[in-house]
């Protein structure tokens, strides 16, 4: 979480300051959820309190997991530059500490060690 939270720090919280959620633990949350299969913020707010317990190891979640508004809200109010320079680091990050440097896809299911292609079409 140290490196994940160094890495999105540079991502200005458009929130006012009576936020409750920390907006790093959020962007933990929508990334894990992600990189599960969550394509919307219900499926975030889904997937928090599925895994609560896991997430509570790495996270303080002083209030909870967020609601699927308070995702919504977060996403609408970022900077989308911020966003993106962060989310290309992790992902640059998580290809090196999985043996994958380089910019190209990142098989997370085992595939590149079964020798399977790793072209875009075969990760879809």
């Amino acid at each position: 979480m140290q490196n994940f939270r160094v890495i999105f720090a540079a991502i200005p919280d458009p929130r006012d300051l009576n936020a409750q959620h920390d907006l790093t633990e959020i962007l933990f949350i929508m990334v894990a959820a992600s990189l599960s299969g969550a394509n919307s913020c219900v499926g975030f707010a889904e997937y928090g309190r599925a895994k609560e317990a896991l997430l509570r190891r790495f996270l303080t979640l002083r209030h909870g997991i967020p609601a699927h508004d308070t995702f919504s809200r977060v996403l609408r109010h970022l900077d989308p530059q911020p966003l993106e320079a962060a989310l290309t680091c992790f992902v640059a990050a998580l290809g090196a500490a999985l043996g994958q440097p380089g910019t190209g896809p990142i098989a997370l299911d085992g595939k590149r060690a079964c020798a399977a292609p790793t072209t875009r079409a075969a990760l879809l």
